[in-house]
């Protein structure tokens, strides 16, 4: 009797030790499940705040303007500006001109014609002078020769023609070559381009440069072939 009593008690203690051996497992599987939970999200925040403070990408928007605005600065500087046909222009402190005439003839000559007077005709049959004719003022306090003053070119049909110059004398009856001009004098300069008569036809466009900036307008000489 006491023998199949102390045999029930054992088994009855057994089966408690059992069963509270499985809940303690079961509670360590649900503190595995909920720090790996936990663990997920802490994950998922850290790649969230990594995504969040990364540098934003430039604006395209910005290189695009800047470039814009650096062309139309370099355009604004490289372009001419306007030679005006009417009355002096003056550059400080290097020259006043003025453009007193413009024309196309096969022969250069003085203003005032005499027996004794100079005068330059084509080289090349078929070609012809294309003749502009500035009077010039040297507000310099040396004198300047008149290249070194004014230079000039023309162009006319997608063609640049530079233009040599020759100097009327101090009275209007020669014409000389590499000619200077004293401080504060006025000579009358032609700037002149020899082209074939097909290129001299249409419009055509003068530049001056004076002190290393160009001064440039447009001419129409249909109709003005002698």
């Amino acid at each position: 009797m006491n023998k199949n009593l102390f045999l029930k008690l054992g088994l009855l203690l057994l089966s408690l030790s059992l069963v509270a051996c499985g809940q303690k497992n079961n509670s360590v599987g649900k503190d595995d499940s909920s720090k790996s939970s936990i663990n997920k999200s802490v994950s998922s925040t850290e790649s969230s705040e990594k995504e969040s403070v990364k540098t934003p990408l430039p604006s395209a928007e910005n290189p695009v303007e800047s470039k814009q605005k650096d062309q139309n600065t370099q355009q604004n500087a490289t372009k001419n500006e306007l030679l005006i046909v009417a009355g002096y222009n003056t550059v400080p402190g290097v020259c006043e001109y003025y453009l007193q005439d413009v024309n196309r003839t096969p022969k250069i000559e003085p203003s005032i014609i005499t027996k004794s007077s100079s005068s330059y005709k084509v080289k090349t049959e078929n070609n012809i002078y294309i003749d502009f004719i500035l009077k010039v003022h040297n507000l310099n306090d040396k004198t300047k020769m008149a290249e070194d003053t004014i230079t000039a070119k023309i162009k006319t049909n997608s063609n640049d023609y530079k233009c040599f110059s020759i100097a009327e004398s101090a009275n209007g009856h020669n014409l000389e070559k590499d000619t200077s001009i004293k401080p504060l004098e006025t000579r009358e300069i032609h700037y002149v381009a020899e082209v074939p008569k097909t290129e001299a036809t249409g419009e055509i466009t003068l530049t001056l440069t004076i002190n290393g900036k160009d001064f440039s307008n447009k001419f129409n000489f249909e109709g003005m072939m002698p």
